[in-house]
């Protein structure tokens, strides 16, 4: 394992394991399961839009549903999804915590390709997705080794 790649290996694991994650209902050793139930098309981008802007980008997201559908959370916390924890705070992000999503939930987040990520947040093993962010505004972040 490359240095840079050990470093994001552990900052992403290292999240899971703080004290404050552990209040999650997250079962970790069962299959994922995904829902639109939660999704909320007021903000960010919408399915409609994320077709019309890259069909290639629709494509992608269903293979990554059915790929990450055959781990268990241990497994995509990992190698795939970046776990945040709680809603980020305000001078972080371009989103507005949706009413109907607990105000406990866990958030998380994984990659399409390139900059789209899928927004979710977990309860038990289904994954509720809520936001599609094309443009990197759920967690800003300043970047880096540019």
């Amino acid at each position: 394992m490359s240095r840079k790649t050990n470093r994001a290996h552990h900052q992403r694991s290292s999240l899971i394991n703080k004290p404050e994650l552990k209040k999650f209902d997250i079962d970790t050793s069962k299959l994922l399961s995904f829902s639109f139930a939660h999704l909320d098309t007021s903000q960010g981008n919408t399915p409609d839009g994320l077709a019309k802007n890259n069909s290639d980008l629709i494509k992608t997201f269903f293979e990554r549903l059915r790929d990450y559908s055959r781990l268990t959370f241990n497994e995509a916390k990992s190698k795939v999804f970046r776990v945040y924890g709680s809603f980020p705070p305000p001078d972080k992000t371009d989103f507005n915590r949706p009413t109907h999503v607990p105000i406990d939930a866990c958030w998380v987040s994984f990659h399409l390709q390139g900059e789209p990520r899928i927004i979710c947040h977990i309860i038990r093993s289904v994954l509720f997705i809520v936001f599609i962010d094309c443009d990197h505004k759920f967690w800003k972040s300043k970047k880096r080794n540019t």
